[in-house]
């Protein structure tokens, strides 16, 4: 005998609700909406375990992430001129 989901029948309903109108909330919006409207707090793997159940399966949305990538200048190992002493040579060298 499994444990009982932590969201059943009109929280259920709620939840459904709550994603079928914003597609596009993220998993803490849909969570902070959900206590707002019923009280009750869920991890988000719970919320996505009861979408699931449900028959809901959310994708990421690939206009909703951009990624940015800075140009890459040249490789820098750490070690500049403001590093080395002016004038002075070493007499092993």
């Amino acid at each position: 005998m499994s444990r009982p989901p932590k969201i059943q029948g009109a929280h259920e309903a709620t939840l459904v609700q709550i994603v079928e109108s914003d597609p596009a909330a993220t998993l803490e919006e849909i969570g902070g909406e959900l206590f707002r409207r019923t009280g009750a707090s869920a991890h988000e793997q719970t919320l996505v375990s009861t979408l699931r159940r449900k028959g809901i399966e959310r994708f990421p949305s690939r206009e909703a992430v951009v990624v940015e990538t800075a140009e890459r200048g040249p490789a820098r190992f750490g070690y500049t001129d403001a590093h080395r002493r002016s004038g002075q040579v070493r007499a092993d060298a």
